[in-house]
C-alpha cells in the first residue's frame, strides 16, 4: 500500500454533537443544544454490523432525570486496539436544567464496518468522574499559529473557544492557571504559566497565521512550562489545537510522550478540519499515541464553526465531571480485535436516561495501525 493509498484511507472523523432528529442548534454564546433522539430499536443486522448495549434492560435507565442533550468529548484507543478491540467514549449526559446525568444511563451502540465477515461487540460503563475537586489545574493552551490555519480558521474561531475554554475553567476555580503557546515555524510562550486573565487573554488573541508546524517542539516547551511554574499540588494538562502534521520539530513523539508521563501531564488534542487532508501515518497516529499514552483525549472537528461548542464541551467535563463507556469489538468467531490496519468502522451512539434518548452524530475512524 503506497504512503498517498494509507494517508487516504485514513481519515478519522469526529464530529460536533447533533441531535438524532433535529440536528444541532446553537443557542446563546454558541451552546449547543440538542432535541430528542428516537429510543434505539434492533437494527438490521448482517456482515459487518453489530448492535450491543451497556446493560441488556431496556429500562434501566428509566428512574433518572429526562436526558436532553449528549456532548461528545472525545475518545481513546488501547494501544492494542488491533488484538483487543478496545475503544473508550468519553461523553456527558446533560438534563433539562444543564446537570451532568450519574453513570446510570444505558448506552446502546451500532456499529457497521467495511468489512465482510460477522463482527459483534460488547460495552461497559467503565468509568464515572466526578467534577474535580481538591486540587487545582495548571493548563497550557498550545495553538497552532501556522500559515495553513488562514484556511481552516479564516474567522479565528480557535481564538474565541480558547478564551472561552479559560474563563470557564477560571470562574469555576480561581486557583486554576493557565499559560499560552504559538507554534508556527517556531514556538513562543506568549504567557507564562500564571498569568492573570487579561495578559491570558490578550495572549490568545495574538495569535498568528504563518510558517510552518513545530507541534512536537510546542509540546515540549509546554510541558517545560508546566515543570518550571514552580508549582505543587497542581493537576497538569496540556490542551493543543492543530490542523495538520509536525512538519518543522527536532524531537520526535516518543520523546514528547516520555516527557508528559515523567511530568505526570495530560495531553488533549482537538484536530481541526484542514488536517483531514493529510490524516495518515504522519499525523493520526501519532496524534492519537499523544492522548491514549498520557490519559488525554483525542477529538476532530470538520469545520472551525465548531470549535467553541467543542472547547465548551471539555470545559464542561473539566468542571462537571464525565462518563467513560468502554466498548469491545470482535471480529469472527468472537475474537477480541481482529481487525486490520485501515478497515473503516463506524460507531453511532444513543444515551437514554428517564424514558428519552440523545444521539450525538457517528464517530467514524480507520482502524489504527499502531
Amino acid at each position: 500500500m503506497s504512503r498517498a493509498l494509507a494517508a487516504l484511507l485514513f481519515l478519522v472523523l469526529l464530529t460536533s454533537c447533533v441531535a438524532g432528529s433535529g440536528g444541532v442548534e446553537i443557542g446563546p454564546n454558541g451552546i449547543e443544544t440538542q432535541g430528542d433522539a428516537d429510543l434505539p430499536e434492533m437494527p438490521k443486522l448482517g456482515n459487518g454490523r453489530a448492535f450491543f448495549s451497556t446493560t441488556a434492560d431496556p429500562g434501566a435507565s428509566a428512574g433518572l432525570t429526562p436526558i436532553s442533550a449528549v456532548r461528545q468529548i472525545g475518545y481513546r484507543f488501547s494501544p492494542n486496539f488491533k488484538s483487543d478491540g478496545k475503544v473508550e467514549i468519553l461523553f456527558v449526559p446533560l438534563a433539562p436544567g444543564g446537570a451532568v446525568l450519574d453513570g446510570k444511563v444505558r448506552v446502546s451502540f451500532i456499529v457497521t464496518s467495511n468489512l465482510r465477515f460477522e463482527i459483534s461487540g460488547s460495552a461497559a460503563i467503565s468509568a464515572v468522574r466526578p467534577a474535580p475537586g481538591g486540587r487545582p489545574t495548571q493548563v497550557v493552551i498550545d495553538i497552532d499559529g501556522s500559515s495553513s490555519m488562514r484556511r481552516s480558521d479564516p474567522k479565528r474561531e480557535r481564538v474565541r473557544a480558547a478564551k472561552r475554554f479559560v474563563e470557564t475553567l477560571s470562574r469555576v476555580d480561581k486557583r486554576n492557571q493557565f499559560g499560552v503557546i504559538e507554534f508556527n515555524t517556531t514556538v513562543e510562550e506568549r504567557a507564562p504559566m500564571g498569568s492573570g486573565m487579561k495578559a491570558t487573554s490578550d495572549a490568545i488573541q495574538a495569535v498568528d497565521a504563518v510558517g510552518s508546524t513545530a507541534l512536537y517542539t510546542s509540546l515540549i516547551r509546554s510541558i517545560d512550562a508546566l515543570e518550571g511554574s514552580g508549582k505543587t499540588g497542581y493537576r497538569r494538562a496540556i490542551l493543543v489545537l492543530t490542523d495538520g502534521k509536525d512538519t518543522a520539530s527536532s524531537h520526535g513523539v516518543a520523546t514528547v510522550i516520555n516527557r508528559a508521563k515523567a511530568a505526570k501531564v495530560r495531553i488533549y488534542v482537538v484536530s481541526l478540519g484542514g488536517a483531514g487532508d493529510q490524516k495518515g501515518l504522519g499525523y493520526v497516529g501519532p496524534m492519537q499515541r499523544l492522548t491514549t499514552e498520557t490519559g488525554g483525549v483525542f477529538t476532530h472537528v470538520d469545520r472551525a464553526d465548531d470549535l467553541v461548542a467543542r472547547f465548551d464541551a471539555i470545559a464542561v467535563a473539566q468542571t462537571q465531571g464525565w462518563i467513560e463507556a468502554e466498548v469491545q469489538l470482535r471480529g469472527p468467531k468472537g475474537k477480541p480485535g481482529a481487525f486490520t490496519a485501515f478497515s473503516k468502522l463506524k460507531l453511532e451512539m444513543i444515551v437514554e436516561a428517564g424514558g428519552a434518548a440523545a444521539k450525538p452524530k457517528p464517530i467514524e475512524f480507520v482502524v489504527p495501525f499502531f
